[in-house]
């Protein structure tokens, strides 16, 4: 392997992994306040998941919520967390909106 290559894979490397040994739960997260919208996701802030009402095919139930990452509010994770329903994605539009997606009682 050339030393280029090597340089490059370390550097990619090192971005990828720059936040996992972090304690910071906030690190590499936007602060969803600081969007026009607020909690409300817009199709121009969620374009590639705008429409699904699948949540959690690209949200991991383990990594949201974890901690309180605005600057301008203060939210009860506690409490949040136990609304959400992780086997039911509908339960993410009591704050965020319906995503574009057409919810349904078989959604989900």
């Amino acid at each position: 392997m050339s030393p280029a290559s090597r340089f490059v894979i370390y550097v990619l490397g090192s971005l990828l992994c720059g936040a996992c040994g972090s304690a910071d739960p906030c690190v590499g997260v936007a602060d969803i306040m600081e969007t026009p919208q607020g909690l409300i996701l817009t199709e121009d802030e969620h374009q590639a998941g705008w429409g699904s009402s699948q949540c959690f095919t690209c949200h991991q139930i383990w990594r949201f919520h974890v901690a309180d990452c605005t600057e301008s509010m203060d939210f009860d994770m506690e409490s949040i967390n136990e609304m959400v329903d992780v086997e039911d994605p509908s339960s993410c539009t009591v704050c965020h909106g319906d995503n574009g997606a057409h919810w349904s009682a078989d959604t989900g």
